[in-house]
Order: C-alpha cells, then sequence, then structure tokens
C-alpha cells in the first residue's frame, strides 16, 4: 500500500493543492510563503490523539467570504441545513495505490474525522 497522492483544500495556504508522494522519498522544497509550514501543521492536527481544532485563521483567504455570506443567512432566518452548507470546508484527501500481488486486503472500513 502506498498514499499516491493527497488533495488539500482550504486549508491556510493550500486553498487547492495536490500533491503526488514518491514511493521511497518525497521532500518538500519552496519559498517562503509556499505552504510547506501549512502541509505539515495539517498533518500534526490530524496525527494527534485529539481532535483537531481549527480557527477563522486556519481557513484559505479565498473562503472567508463564505463565513459572512453564511452569517447572513442565519440572520435571514434561513434554516440550519442552508446555512451549514455555506460553510466552507476544510478538505484532505488521500488517493491510495494497492500493489497488484496482493490477494487479500481483508477488511475495509471507512474512516471518516470530522472537523
Amino acid at each position: 500500500m502506498h498514499i499516491h497522492k493527497i488533495a488539500i483544500k482550504n486549508f491556510r495556504l493550500l486553498e487547492d493543492v495536490d500533491l503526488c508522494l514518491e514511493k521511497q522519498t518525497t521532500v518538500l522544497v519552496g519559498r517562503n510563503n509556499s505552504g510547506k509550514t501549512s502541509f505539515i501543521e495539517l498533518f500534526r492536527r490530524f496525527l494527534s490523539e485529539h481532535p483537531p481544532t481549527f480557527n477563522l485563521e486556519d481557513f484559505s483567504l479565498c473562503v472567508h467570504e463564505n463565513f459572512w455570506n453564511a452569517f447572513k443567512k442565519k440572520q435571514n432566518g434561513e434554516n440550519d441545513v442552508d446555512v451549514s452548507q455555506a460553510l466552507p470546508a476544510i478538505e484532505v484527501m488521500f488517493e491510495i495505490d494497492y500493489s497488484d500481488d496482493l490477494t487479500n486486503f481483508g477488511s475495509l472500513t471507512t474512516f471518516a474525522r470530522s472537523i
């Protein structure tokens, strides 16, 4: 099993990023303010023993207006489902490759961590 690709949306500088990982080693290199620390911080939070917490500053600037739109919907008396759907989400998706020579993968279960 190999995590082939990680897709991240709406976390700090990682507005919409796909990162392909090599089987042996992947090195994060980039200029200052390019998202290296954002990437590491996101995984530090998800891999900790405690549920991750996020603040407004953790969301990419491009989605901050969505919070205002959700607030206006709430002020206008719209139902909670519509208000929730207007809120942005931080998304992390893993693409996993499995070896062809495995005959039995065993039990698979859905793992989701709510933010």
